[in-house]
């Protein structure tokens, strides 16, 4: 078993395990706080000859970045609370439809411009297996079959009066 941790790559910082890594931060300049281009996470990194495959992103690793778009590889698993939050100029975010999610944080896109965009659609699926938000005012709601996620805050913008469950869900989170 290895074990690295703070390596960075393509200025974001890993935390690395066996053979997965976790991004965990980024590198940014405090006194340029202008919009970046956008980032696009690899399946894969190398270090030390050896290669990791990047399987999530922790808590808060990107909030407050400059990034005007990320885009994720499909071999995210895990999704990490706030990961994007506050970051200004975040427009755009790609999540590659065959994602299978093991978890799905609350507030991942909080107090972006991309979160505007996701709750004046009706339904975003992220992913093949998350729900990330309902916003419409139906009276009944049915959980699409290859949902197995309800991501936090999932029904909080909505007028829905009641929700059918599929059997993949599992865990009905806050809000």
């Amino acid at each position: 078993e290895e074990f690295y941790f703070n390596v960075a790559v393509d200025d974001v910082n890993y935390v690395l395990y066996d053979d997965m890594a976790l991004a965990m931060g980024f590198d940014f300049d405090e006194e340029d706080t202008s919009p970046k281009p956008g980032i696009a996470i690899p399946e894969t990194i190398t270090h030390d000859g050896k290669n990791f495959t990047v399987i999530g992103i922790f808590d808060m690793a990107f909030s407050e970045s400059d990034y005007t778009s990320v885009t994720l590889p499909s071999t995210i698993t895990y999704m990490g609370s706030a990961a994007f939050a506050s970051s200004p100029y975040l427009e755009n975010v790609v999540i590659p439809a065959d994602c299978n999610f093991e978890y799905f944080g609350e507030d991942v896109f909080i107090g972006t411009p991309f979160e505007e965009k996701i709750y004046s659609k009706d339904e975003v699926i992220f992913g093949k297996n998350v729900l990330f938000s309902y916003t419409g005012n139906a009276d009944e709601y049915t959980i699409p079959d290859d949902i197995e996620i309800i991501a936090p805050k999932c029904f909080f913008m909505s007028g829905v009066k009641n929700v059918v469950f599929n059997k993949k869900v599992t865990e009905i989170p806050d809000y």
